[in-house]
């Protein structure tokens, strides 16, 4: 009976495979799944490694050793989250480990760096703000997130960045901030950006500490195509100016916008 069993699963068609391992939502289903036989391993590992979570440096370091000795895994990883919190072993402590595995993925879909707490985007090592546009850079790439980032208007930051993503589709900008006496510096308006990133989503973070960026995004010239935005949500401002001027910039091809307005303490 169970050598009949286990012929009926070896014998499914390989899309209905597919379908199966992907609606398993537990790592122990995948992991089982990767068991049955040669025809549920390969489905069953792109599932379980389809979406990747760093947090912790020793986890980044494991994973660049695994991706080493099976790099057919790198091509597996669609999704990847680098995510820190107030951990001592925050996976920024280990830079080499986490440069390494951004050079390694050629595949990725949607990219997030998520910080628990503010950090400045020229205090990292020049060799993961490589990494970080080698990724940006990927013509699979139409998803970025980034939370708790510092730029710096008057260096060209966030030109010097976003020139690189001309897949990007989608871009969140959460809890940024800026000098709050800086204005974007106007020679990146006078750049010609060929290929400049065309968004359909944008969500951006409009705090007080962040106006400079909202003033970066008002530009018609700046490095992000918002003449096709097709959904806007921007949340933690009142400054109705800037937000009349984000939205002249995006035109006629807006569908939806939420604004969500943070209450004064007053």
């Amino acid at each position: 009976m169970l050598l009949d069993r286990l012929e009926e699963l070896t014998s499914l068609p390989q899309e209905l495979i597919i379908q199966i391992v992907g609606d398993v939502d537990a790592d122990t289903g995948l992991e089982a799944c990767s068991l049955v036989c040669r025809a549920w391993s390969l489905p069953a590992k792109a599932e379980f490694f389809r979406r990747v979570t760093l947090d912790t440096n020793v986890k980044c370091g494991r994973f660049h050793t695994l991706l080493l000795e099976s790099p057919h895994i790198a091509c597996l990883v669609r999704d990847l989250e680098v995510v820190t919190d107030h951990d001592p072993e925050t996976i920024l402590d280990d830079e080499a480990s986490l440069t390494a595995v951004l050079l390694l993925l050629k595949h990725l879909k949607s990219f997030t760096l998520r910080l628990g707490w503010r950090m400045i985007w020229n205090d990292l090592s020049t060799n993961l703000h490589d990494a970080v546009i080698h990724v940006l850079k990927l013509p699979s790439l139409t998803s970025l997130e980034m939370e708790n980032w510092y730029f710096d208007l008057a260096d060209v930051d966030l030109h010097n960045l976003f020139i690189h993503g001309t897949a990007l589709k989608r871009l969140s900008l959460l809890a940024p901030s800026c000098p709050t006496d800086g204005e974007p510096s106007e020679d990146q308006f006078l750049m010609e950006v060929p290929n400049r990133p065309r968004l359909d989503e944008l969500i951006v973070g409009l705090e007080y500490g962040a106006f400079g960026i909202g003033e970066w995004l008002a530009r018609s010239r700046c490095s992000l195509d918002l003449s096709g935005l097709r959904t806007l949500h921007v949340m933690h401002t009142a400054n109705d100016d800037l937000i009349s001027r984000i939205l002249k910039v995006a035109g006629a091809s807006l569908e939806s916008f939420h604004l969500e307005v943070q209450e004064s303490d007053g």
